[in-house]
């Protein structure tokens, strides 16, 4: 059954691309920068890869285990970063790897070498964390979004110092890298910390070689990870220390940068209002930020205090460790709620946001089949769970549901029962509105379908998705020029949508405008060949 909207994977546009045996290279004067996997592609016959995410050094696939069903993520460097990195990341893989498995770190399950050609390929493989619905996965999109009030950010920040304390007592690990991108929150609001790609072991490790740094940073690298001889870190949450590239560095430079990440939660800030590399780097070591009640009046004295304790230009004066942060921050917790911070939840709860994550990774990576399943085992310990129903309508939407009939039209009169009922336990399910309209458009239900859909526009004027169902709906009815106003719409937003493109051509024909109907099929042609990823195919599930 088509017209299930999936995910779409980012894709870079600014080089000449070409595919070749499941990947795509990336061309620049002649030279490959990097090969990308593409969707579908394996690695050893394991791992599907289903999306990609391209950092500063490294690449990020989300992938589907097809071993235990489930998703992962493999991390490994850009293939230009290979040579010079390799030691640095195979570092980041062991001390990764030495740690047990902790509730507020991304745990690291395996390290694998691929054959690739000629050369040895290594991926870290890393437990895949989904976020909030209509937020995200960092704490980045918490800030960006505004969803943060005192009682989140100290929650938050209590189970932040319960995993850096468990990392550095454990193994005696200093991240140096701390930043909203790096600390994770998954669906049931638990703070993971990721990428350890140049924390350092304290263990063992003497002082000469310790930071490979240089004060040297260039401008245009500012706010970037930066490889070996240059800055390491991201400098907008740097310790003065690093700064100066001091020769030692323990875990008061990670308080220090956690106090800058807690002063952008409260203030929606930076610490210094700054443009450059230079100057941050100068205020870092010179310059005492404004006190975060001077943004936000709402901030309590007692926790503004904590944060400029944190920090404190001299190392001695921060707090020692995350463990004494945390007793503070719990004291806080206190006064701003009034009650004591509960770090475990009820086993019953916490088997059903278990379950809840469970079919929402699995939705995300289109198995919708194993996602129903978990659904039905979801619903049972909670009838009234939207996450359970939306899951178990996908399923007969897309015909992969467990027990889906094999009369289309039965499976669809499920699908929509199934989507009234998650809107019946939570009306403000992103996307229902839309789900809603595509079934009834695949039901010939137009009327009602667009009823659907102009909820959804309501909620997201710039989802490409419902102007195209919308037209598709009123060319139906036969209002074409309405129709191609949608069309017109969901194009300006998304230019190589080519069903779009397929849509407006057959309404053209239908208004005798043969000329501009076949110019909108040429292009539909384009965006749909074996080369659509140049452009991008299908516009992203927004």
């Amino acid at each position: 059954m088509s017209g299930y909207r999936g995910r779409a994977r980012p894709v870079e546009v600014m080089h000449p691309k070409v595919k070749e045996q499941g990947t795509m290279k990336i061309f620049k004067e002649g030279e490959v920068l990097s090969t990308y996997k593409l969707d579908g592609s394996k690695v050893e016959n394991r791992y599907e890869v289903r999306d990609l995410k391209v950092g500063g050094m490294s690449l990020v696939y989300l992938c589907f285990d097809l071993e235990q069903k489930r998703p992962i993520v493999l991390k490994t460097l850009k293939e230009e970063y290979r040579e010079k990195s390799y030691n640095r990341f195979m570092k980041e893989v062991i001390l990764w790897r030495e740690l047990p498995p902790h509730r507020n770190i991304v745990y690291a399950e395996d390290v694998i070498g691929v054959q690739e050609g000629k050369h040895l390929e290594y991926y870290l493989v890393l437990e895949f964390i989904l976020g909030v619905k209509g937020i995200g996965s960092s704490l980045r999109d918490w800030i960006t979004r505004k969803k943060l009030d005192l009682e989140k950010i100290l929650n938050f920040s209590i189970q932040f110092c319960e995993g850096m304390s468990f990392a550095y007592e454990r193994a005696g690990i200093v991240h140096l890298d701390i930043k909203p991108e790096n600390i994770l929150i998954d669906r049931g609001e638990v703070v993971k910390i990721t990428d350890f790609g140049i924390a350092k072991s304290l263990l063992g490790q003497s002082e000469e070689n310790f930071l490979e740094t240089t004060l040297n940073v260039p401008v245009s690298n500012s706010f970037a990870y930066t490889s070996s001889g240059v800055f390491v870190g991201t400098i907008p949450y740097s310790s003065p220390e690093q700064c100066l590239n001091s020769k030692v560095i323990d875990t008061t430079s990670d308080i220090y940068s956690f106090g800058a990440v807690i002063y952008e939660m409260l203030t929606g800030r930076w610490l210094f209002d700054v443009n450059t590399a230079l100057e941050f780097l100068y205020c870092h070591i010179y310059e005492k930020p404004r006190n975060p009640r001077k943004f936000n009046h709402n901030v309590p004295r007692f926790l503004d205090s904590i944060v400029m304790k944190c920090l404190e230009k001299d190392p001695k004066k921060r707090y020692p460790n995350f463990r004494a942060l945390k007793e503070d921050l719990l004291k806080a917790y206190k006064k701003v709620t009034g009650e004591e911070f509960i770090y475990e939840i009820k086993s019953e709860e916490g088997l059903i946001n278990k379950l809840e994550r469970k079919v929402e990774t699995l939705s995300k990576l289109s198995e919708f089949e194993e996602a129903a399943r978990y659904a039905e085992k979801l619903l049972k310990l909670d009838p009234k769970n939207p996450i359970g129903w939306e899951a178990k309508a996908n399923g007969y939407l897309t015909g992969w549901g467990p027990d889906c009939p094999e009369d289309q039209t039965e499976c669809l009169e499920r699908a929509l029962k199934c989507y009234e009922k998650c809107q019946e336990y939570a009306p403000d399910t992103p996307g229902i509105w839309y789900q809603k309209g595509q079934v009834l458009e695949m039901m010939g239900r137009y009327e009602e379908a667009i009823r659907c859909l102009d909820k959804a526009l309501e909620e997201d004027p710039k989802d490409p998705w419902a102007w195209y169902l919308k037209g598709n709906c009123l060319m139906r009815l036969n209002f074409l020029e309405m129709a191609l106003e949608c069309y017109d719409k969901a194009l300006e937003i998304y230019p190589y949508f080519y069903l779009v493109w397929d849509s407006k051509a057959e309404c053209l024909e239908k208004l005798r405008q043969e000329e501009e109907a076949a110019e909108c099929k040429r292009k539909s042609e384009i965006f749909s060949s074996e080369f659509s990823d140049e452009y991008g195919g299908l516009p992203p599930h927004f």
